[in-house]
């Protein structure tokens, strides 16, 4: 399986060993798709870490009101903190299932052939680099 940081990285280079391994217009879509759902998931990621950050300064600010006795204060945070959980367990979820879509469809990009790999559609395209031996009669 290619990583996704190879096609990140080189997706034009992908689509064309696609389209030299016969997936004429698959290629595309299937490159795109991939890269789709790859953004998808590292935005539901950032998202999750920025929840995850203002639910621990939540945390820390909770924390100082009780010290100060500033219980009402400190209830008003207590209530959006568990608001703020439920939606990072949400993302969480969302994030998972992302990164799952985003696996199956890498699991069907072939590996990219070697430059130096002839392009053919089929089995008498091939090129014979050498023979060996004595051909049976």
């Amino acid at each position: 399986m290619l990583s996704i940081d190879f096609i990140r990285d080189n997706p034009e280079r992908v689509r064309k060993a696609l389209h030299a391994k016969g997936h004429e217009n698959a290629g595309d879509d299937l490159v795109g798709q991939v890269l789709t759902l790859d953004e998808e998931r590292r935005e539901k990621l950032t998202n999750l870490q920025d929840l995850q950050h203002e639910s621990n300064e939540a945390s820390e600010r909770i924390g100082e009101l009780m010290r100060q006795n500033k219980k009402d204060e400190a209830q008003d945070l207590i209530d959006r903190s568990k608001t703020l959980k439920q939606r990072i367990s949400t993302l969480e979820d969302e994030a998972g299932d992302a990164e799952k879509r985003r696996d199956a469809a890498l699991l069907r990009i072939p590996n990219v052939p070697h430059e130096s790999v002839p392009v053919g559609h089929s089995p008498d395209e091939n090129e014979t680099l050498r023979e060996e031996g004595e051909k049976p009669s």
